[in-house]
This record gives structure tokens, sequence and C-alpha cells, in this order.
């Protein structure tokens, strides 16, 4: 059996010796080094697989010509190369996991080739930039990439950075010896879930029920990437029906266009688009949460602006949508079921669609709850099966009527 190899992607004008410490450490695990080399000053002045010349030809650019763009252009060229070039190298089998090293420029040029390698692949990003203020998702987006933090500058082999890389580059070896599978070698097949925290009852009774008449569950949490997340694996096939019991990230992405869980546009798209049955429910979709700091500073209109609001925790607060925003939200979601060529069921939960919105608590607001309720009823075509639960979202009754309508809807 011919020796596997893991990707070592780096720029090898500044991190030559690095390269060659992980090198060794790749080796001595009976593995081969395979070089990814992002240098573009000293190009071809290192042995490597891949060269920079490579990479740009994939994003449509000449070497020769790089001196005509600005830093910003060549860093975003060589991105791009690296996302497309890096899949097809793997699905040739070039290396089985890949390890990246370096800073800023370094973590945006990898991760862009990284994020693009299938779920299960071994990837390990070693930066000096995966801490502080920054946002991660830039470098991980809806992927497994395992983001490490250097903490101190690769700069050289001592004794802290032989720490820090030997680490980085021994989980990429421990999950190819202990795991080494891919989404590509699941046969099964799977239903999406979407969840959050505030019908979080609801969710885990259901995907436990689901589970133990025998299907294979896989949840998504929809705080701005699960919903994103479950799209995509949508997409590819491997999701053959969808339990969409959270769509909170419709009202972020394209209603409000705002708020804690943005990130995942064109909910519900991909399911209708591939012909996917769906059973939906409109689990959080009355209400937008904004950080504490946002909220107190006048998004939605502040403490004193009128709407009904809960501090979900110290950092976010949930703020009840009014009746005109819940009722375009409702119109959305039903012009995109209305669309599909599958099966649909629409569950209605007529006792608030998450914790705290009962006669009473925090978050009941009856005008919003009708307008939502009013709307899909008005806007469902015939050809999507509407049933009406008496219930709030967490209830028992409301959690039997889910069971009850997946199971059908998967037994067809």
């Amino acid at each position: 059996m011919a020796i596997q190899s893991i990707a070592i992607i780096c720029s090898l004008d500044t991190k030559y010796a690095e390269v060659c410490y992980v090198a060794e450490y790749i080796l001595a695990a009976g593995y081969k080094p395979f070089f990814i080399d992002l240098s573009i000053l000293d190009r071809g002045r290192y042995p490597a697989d891949i060269r920079i010349d490579d990479i740009l030809h994939e994003a449509g650019v000449n070497a020769d010509d790089t001196s005509r763009y600005s830093k910003s252009d060549w860093v975003s060229s060589v991105r791009n190369g690296l996302a497309a070039l890096l899949p097809k190298l793997y699905a040739r089998g070039a290396f089985r996991g890949a390890i990246a090293l370096g800073g800023l420029q370094n973590t945006i040029m990898a991760t862009g080739g990284l994020r693009e390698l299938p779920l299960g692949v071994p990837k390990v990003m070693l930066s000096t930039v995966a801490s502080g203020t920054r946002q991660i998702d830039p470098f991980v987006g809806t992927k497994d990439v395992t983001l490490m933090h250097s903490v101190v500058d690769l700069s050289g082999v001592n004794p802290v950075t032989e720490i820090v890389m030997g680490n980085a580059v021994s989980a990429v070896i421990g999950m190819l010896n202990h795991s080494n599978k891919t989404i590509s070698d699941v046969d099964e097949p799977l239903v999406g879930v979407t969840t959050m925290g505030v019908i979080g009852r609801c969710a885990a009774e259901v995907i436990t029920r689901i589970k133990q008449a025998g299907y294979h569950v896989v949840a998504f949490h929809t705080t701005g990437k699960g919903g994103k997340a479950m799209e995509e694996m949508i997409e590819t096939g491997k999701i053959s029906a969808v339990m969409e019991l959270s769509l909170h990230e419709l009202v972020c992405n394209d209603i409000v266009f705002g708020g804690f869980a943005m990130g995942a546009p064109n909910r519900l798209c991909a399911a209708v688009d591939n012909g996917t049955p769906m059973l939906v429910t409109p689990g959080g979709v009355d209400f937008i949460d904004y950080t504490a700091e946002e909220f107190e500073n006048g998004a939605c209109g502040g403490p004193k602006g009128g709407r009904k609001f809960i501090y979900h925790n110290a950092n976010v607060v949930h703020i009840k949508l009014d009746p005109k925003t819940a009722s375009h939200a409702a119109q959305l979601i039903a012009e995109r079921l209305n669309r599909s060529s599958a099966p649909v069921t629409m569950l209605l939960p007529l006792r608030g669609f998450r914790t705290d919105t009962e006669i009473g608590e925090a978050l009941y607001d009856h005008q919003t709850d009708a307008a939502i309720i009013d709307t899909f009823r008005e806007k469902l075509t015939s050809k999507i099966r509407l049933v009406e639960v008496d219930a709030n979202f967490n209830d028992d009754a409301f959690i039997d009527a889910v069971e009850r309508e997946m199971l059908m809807l998967l037994r067809r």
C-alpha cells in the first residue's frame, strides 16, 4: 500500500525551517509530506510539490504578472486558486489531511482552500491570529477547519514553536490514525433537523423519537451557520429529508438584515430546489436577537423602544417582532415552500413559537403571533399540508404532532 501524504501549506520563503520541522514529524509518523508553497517573491527557490504558479493558474492569473496586482489582489487570487485546487488534489489522492502555518496573510489564503475540502478530511490551521477580537467565520465558514492559536509568532524553530507545531501536526496525524472517515463514506440517508435553545425541549424529544424509529438524524444549530451548513449538505444529496424546527436565521438574513444569527441567507431554498421532503415549523420566526450592546445602543429601538424583550443571557437580547415584520417573514416562508415539488408539511403551534411566549410571559404578543398564523393560512397553497396544534412549541401535544407528521412524511 502506498504511503499516504499530509499536505503542508505555507510560504516556504518565510517559514522554511518551520516546514522542515513539521515534515520531519510527518515522516516519523509514517506519512509523506506534500509541500504546497505559497511563496510569491521567491517562487521556485524551495522544492515543493505545488508552487504558486500552479495555484494562481487555477485562479486564472499568470504568476509573472503579479507585479500589476496589489497585495490584496494577489492574496485573494491565491485564496481563490487554493479553493479550486485543493479539492482536485485531494480527489486525486495527493494527500489525505492538511496542516497550514502562518500569520494573517497565510491564514486567509490557506483556509480559503481548507474550507473546500470535504467534511471529515483532517484540516488544521496553526495561526497567529486564531485569537483576539477577530471574526473566525472568514477562516472556518461552515466547515470543520481546526483553528489553533500559535501563541507565539512562527519565526523560527525554538522550544515554544516546537511545542505548538508538534501539537498541530499531531492533531492531523491523530485524526488520520483514529478516524480517517469523511462525509463521502456516509451511505445512509440522513434526516436534517434545525434547532436552537428556545425550542430545545421540542427538538431534543423529537430527535430522540425519530432516531428510535430507525432514522439517522443530523441536527444543525441555527445561530447563523447551522442552517447554511445544512443547506450545503442538502445540495450534495446527503440529506434525504428535512425537519425545519427553527427558521430564525431567515428573520435575521432576509427580513431584518441584522441580528445575532446572521450568516445563513436563502434558507429553505436548497430543499425546495432539490425536491427534498420537508416538515416545517415557524420556530423562532417571531423574534430578532441582538447583542446586549447593540440593543442598549438603540437596535430595534432599544430598551425604551416599546417592543417586548428578554435577555437570553448577559450578551444577547431577544426582541419580539412587530406584527408587520412577522407577517413578512411568514409570507417569505410560504412563497419558498409553495415552489417545492416534494411533499411539504407545515405545523403551526397556536400558543407560541418558542419559550416565554405564552399568556403572561415576557414575549407573549397575540397580535404578532396572529399575524404569523393568519399569513400562513392565507399564503400557503393547498398542496402544502397545514396542521394546526392548539399548544405551545415546547408542549407535549406539539411534540407528539411533530413526531407523528415527520414519521408519516418519512414513510411515504
